[in-house]
């Protein structure tokens, strides 16, 4: 690297992922092993742990899942994560032991609390994902963009491919050109086209821009004396309902990041600041003590929030078009989940969408949940539902990604993750 001048020799397998990493001397420092479809199934590294050098084993039966053996210790210990909208957010492990990850604008994790609020480490990052500062336990997993820091290399794995902060530059070519009428689309090496500070890259394949904008809209008004009340309270529940966060996994209900403050509004709205931005301290307490329901609920393969508006409210008036007012209308499937039902394999750039409309009118009274004819891929449009056929169409190739649309009986909708559009639900 450029701080020691240590040589490292890397290996790749045909498809450009690296399968071990060694030091001049040759001395193997990583080994690394994946399933056919990218997803990394198990890791071997020489890694520091209570101040030595240990040969550790990380197993990844699934991204909500793993087992760690430590060498030196004969031990294998267990995690279950925990994900938001595909965001890493929490991790539990089998002693018991809570960890939240509270991240910035881009997903990098910047503080870690355990489940008395106790802050366990700190994190602060250069713009391309240098570590600028940390401080406390080191060896929590997820960090710059909520990917994990392979030490040993000092790389970060993108899933798709790997990332090396310290060029800012992905190790390997993008397989997908991200953004054909973009010239940095066309560079396959680049980093979120040259804005790490309003970006991200979620899969290594493709560039989501900054949805949680309202933050920096309030972070702009506390500087101007005529923020009102009014605003204050619209915005901060703004970045509060994106803090909120609940999720049920494996048996367990985790807690909300409200746990981690006062235990209940009165408590967390008196804790708020008083004089100036006392109301915006007070809107944001209260989102902190409510779970999101509607705020930070995009759609994994959708760019940001406006372009899906922009799909759902074609739909939407779609069904205004057709006569139809007892409907619903949503996503459901891994861009909700970020990992398939069926196959278990997190969402990728080959993964479609899952639309889905619960009316009684279109579905003609049916006394069980089916597909409503037409209501599928555009390669099978049969004609009964044209309308919906051509939007399907249109967006997937928006997206570059299929867009499957079905129909449920009116409260068939299988009771999954489901992000409904609106105020239909």
């Amino acid at each position: 690297d450029n701080v020691k001048d240590l040589t490292k020799r890397i290996s790749i397998d045909s498809q450009d992922r690296i399968t071990q990493i060694q030091d001049g001397n040759n001395a193997v420092l990583g080994s690394y092993w994946y399933d056919e479809s990218g997803f990394r199934i198990r890791k071997s590294s020489l890694e520091p742990k209570n101040n030595v050098f240990s040969n550790v084993e990380i197993l990844y039966p699934s991204k909500f899942f793993g087992l760690e053996f430590i060498e030196s210790e004969n031990v294998i210990s267990s995690v279950n994560n925990v994900y938001l909208n595909g965001v890493r957010i929490a991790a539990l492990n089998e002693a018991g032991a809570l960890a939240y990850y509270l991240t910035d604008q881009v997903d990098s994790v910047s503080t870690v609390l355990d489940d008395e609020g106790n802050t366990l480490s700190l994190m602060q990052y250069l713009p391309y994902g240098e570590t600028f500062v940390q401080r406390g336990d080191l060896n929590f997993s997820p960090k710059f963009n909520s990917q994990e820091l392979d030490r040993e290399s000092g790389f970060y794995f993108f899933n798709a491919r790997f990332y090396d902060p310290g060029i800012a530059r992905f190790t390997s070519a993008d397989s997908v050109i991200d953004g054909e009428f973009d010239t940095q689309g066309w560079n396959r090496f680049s980093y979120v086209k040259g804005n790490p500070i309003g970006a991200k890259d979620p899969t290594g394949h493709d560039t989501v821009v900054d949805t949680l904008a309202g933050v920096n809209h309030v972070l702009n008004k506390l500087g101007d004396s005529s923020y009102k009340a009014g605003t204050a309270s619209k915005d901060g529940s703004f970045v509060g309902n994106s803090v909120g966060l609940l999720h049920d996994s494996a048996g367990l209900v985790y807690k909300t990041t409200a746990a981690l403050v006062p235990k209940n509004r009165k408590e967390l709205e008196e804790a708020a600041v008083t004089g100036y931005g006392s109301q915006l301290a007070k809107a944001t307490a209260k989102g902190l003590a409510k779970v999101g329901d509607d705020i930070g609920k995009i759609p994994l393969g959708f760019k940001n929030s406006n372009q899906y508006k922009k799909a759902m409210s074609e739909l939407d008036n779609i069904m205004k078009s057709k006569n139809i007012s007892d409907y619903n209308i949503g996503v459901r499937g891994s861009s909700v989940t970020g990992q398939s039902f069926k196959t278990g394999k997190p969402f990728n750039a080959k993964s479609d969408i899952d639309v889905f409309v619960e009316s009684a009118d279109l579905t003609k009274g049916s006394k069980t949940s089916k597909n409503i004819p037409g209501f599928v891929h555009p390669e099978t449009i049969n004609g009964k539902n044209p309308e919906i056929g051509s939007w399907s169409e249109r967006w997937g190739k928006i997206l570059n990604r299929d867009i499957s649309v079905g129909g449920f009986e009116k409260g068939k909708v299988p009771n999954q993750p489901t992000i409904f559009y609106g105020n239909n639900k």
